[in-house]
Formats: structure tokens, C-alpha cells, sequence
């Protein structure tokens, strides 16, 4: 497969980390690329690092308005002109063959419109986490919609995808603050069958000042999902499990009641929907 593909990193005042995620790309084993960054606002000196790279591959694209990453990634999809596409953070490091591995395995397996691999995750205390960690769903590749209505498996850069599947199925929810990764993989897999490679090709660096680390946003996401995916998990037997999931996680956390209000709401709103169809 030589053709080209395009690399979309989305960025905000990440001057400290984005010369080596953006490196990790142009290194690539697999050349045939372009990396579009997409600059979310960003206020430090993030434009002076990344005009300091000569490559004519790379793109540099401020935008006028914080969107956040979501929104980032659906610009720098538009504007790309590669048939396949890939996510690459501002403060991840490919490793040198990530994308040749994905390439070989596709190449392999075309039935398959995204590949997906492990990452290595490191944390600020220094321990390690593989991801997804084990134990492995029995389902990782194929029709992966069981297994992701219950468990987010993809992180947004390990994808490696055709880009019209992308925009067909209608890129990220922007109204996400938190897992638009695992709600655009439910809906992906609703339409595609997606391919796995069950080794580390990237490391990830998790910050403190992450999404993940937002409490709120993630509770809203999971109960959002809940009740945009209700139907669908009512057909796939895992509605009472994922039901329990979330209730058990707050629970741990001290904001049961909190959590319970906000998913009997997005229950009862996609009650009401179901109603009006």
C-alpha cells in the first residue's frame, strides 16, 4: 500500500511535549504521509516549536476558536488529503513501525476499515499500564460492537482508519467532554469491522490536567452513552451490566446519588425519543 496517509494531531499549549509526538510521526518507517496539526488556541509557544521543523509533510493550522480535541480532529479530517487517516496526542510517542504494522495487517485483512493497537501508558506516580489491559474481552477484532458497548478497548491513537468510514458514520460528537473515543468507536462498529494488533506500538504520557481526569465529565459521558445506546444494549444483553458499572464506580467514588439522577435522565429522555419514532 503506498497510498498517502494523513496524521491528525490536535494540540493546546503543549510546547513541552508536542516537537516529540510530532517527531514520533515524521519518523515513521511508512514515509508516505502528512501531518496536520491543528492548533486549538494555544498560548504558549507552541507555534514558534512546531514552525521550527522543516518538513514539507508537516501542516501547521491555528484555529480562531477553542473547540477542544474533538472538534480539532473533525477539521483536521476535512482538510485532509489522504485515504487513510490517523490520530496522533500532542503528548504521545509513536513507536518507529506503528504504522507499517498497521499497514501489513490491513493488507492482510481488507475486510477490516480500522486497525487498532495496544499503548504502553505511563503515569505521573511511574508505574506502567499496557492498554487495553488484561483480562481481554474474548471479542477484539471483527464486529466489535458487543464488546464496546461495555468496554472502551481503542484509544483515539492507536486508530488507523479509511477516512471516508470516518465521515460517513460522522466523525467525534463535539458535545462529548470526555470518552467521544469510545462513543465514536460504538458507533463505528455499528457500520465496520475493525482489526486488532495485539502489540505495544505507542507510548502515552497521562497528565494530570487530562480530560480523563475530569470526574464529571466522564460520569456524564458514560451515562450520555447509556442513554444514546440503550436500545442497542438492550439487543446485545449487557444493558443491567453496564448499568451496574457505572452505579458500582460511583458508588466507589462517593456520588452515587449524584450518578443516578444523571443517568435516570438520560434514560428518560431516550424513553421520551422512543416514544416520538
Amino acid at each position: 500500500m503506498m497510498e498517502k496517509v494523513s496524521v491528525i494531531i490536535p494540540t493546546y499549549n503543549r510546547e513541552k511535549t508536542i516537537l516529540r509526538a510530532m517527531q514520533s510521526v515524521l519518523n515513521q518507517s511508512y514515509t508516505n504521509l502528512e501531518v496536520l496539526i491543528i492548533d486549538d488556541g494555544s498560548t504558549d509557544g507552541t507555534a514558534a516549536l512546531v514552525n521550527s521543523i522543516e518538513d514539507e509533510r508537516l501542516k501547521y493550522v491555528v484555529l480562531e476558536q477553542n473547540g477542544g480535541p474533538s472538534n480539532a480532529r473533525n477539521v483536521g479530517v476535512q482538510m485532509a488529503e489522504g485515504e487513510w487517516i490517523a490520530f496522533q496526542d500532542s503528548d504521545d510517542c509513536w513507536h518507529e513501525n506503528k504504522l507499517e504494522k498497521q499497514i501489513e495487517y490491513v493488507e492482510k485483512n481488507p475486510q477490516y476499515s480500522l486497525i487498532y493497537c495496544m499503548s504502553m501508558n505511563y503515569f505521573l506516580n511511574g508505574s506502567t499500564l499496557i492498554v487495553p489491559p488484561a483480562p481481554l474481552p474474548d471479542v477484539m477484532e471483527g464486529n466489535m460492537l458487543h464488546t464496546l458497548l461495555q468496554r472502551n478497548v481503542i484509544d483515539t491513537p492507536t486508530m488507523f482508519m479509511k477516512r471516508e468510514c470516518f465521515l460517513r458514520v460522522g466523525g467525534f460528537d463535539v458535545t462529548y467532554k470526555a470518552l467521544e473515543d469510545w462513543e465514536f468507536m460504538v458507533r463505528f462498529s455499528k457500520a465496520y469491522e475493525i482489526g486488532f494488533i495485539p502489540k505495544v506500538l505507542m507510548d502515552s504520557y497521562m497528565l494530570n490536567d487530562g480530560v480523563s481526569s475530569n470526574l464529571a465529565a466522564y460520569f456524564e459521558g458514560r451515562c450520555k452513552m447509556l442513554g444514546q445506546y440503550k436500545n442497542e444494549m438492550i439487543q446485545e444483553g449487557v444493558l443491567e451490566m453496564v448499568m451496574q458499572d457505572i452505579l458500582e464506580r460511583a458508588e466507589s467514588l462517593g456520588i452515587l446519588d449524584i450518578v443516578k439522577k444523571k443517568m435516570m435522565l438520560y434514560l428518560t429522555q431516550s424513553l421520551v425519543k422512543d416514544e416520538k419514532l
